[in-house]
């Protein structure tokens, strides 16, 4: 999810994620490079290909349901 311009996009499977353990990052290899890199006046402190950024916009959804289902299994778990 993207708000641009005070429009809400949804983009929904747009970025893979695979963790580095060597690195200790996760590598993102199918979002579009140009679109979703930090604008040029703050890649001092995250250069083009660092989509830190935008974590949350990204994987909107993938947290969304990641929260939703940990809310439902500690229910589970937890109710009686």
């Amino acid at each position: 999810m993207y708000v641009d311009n005070g429009k809400v996009k949804k983009y929904e499977h747009i970025a893979d994620a695979k963790i580095n353990y060597k690195k200790d990052v996760v590598i993102c290899s199918t979002v579009n490079r140009e679109k979703w890199s930090s604008p040029k006046d703050s890649r001092s402190l995250f250069p083009s290909g660092v989509f830190h950024e935008n974590d949350i916009s990204l994987y909107y959804y993938n947290l969304r349901q990641n929260a939703q289902g940990r809310c439902e299994e500690y229910f589970k778990l937890n109710s009686k």
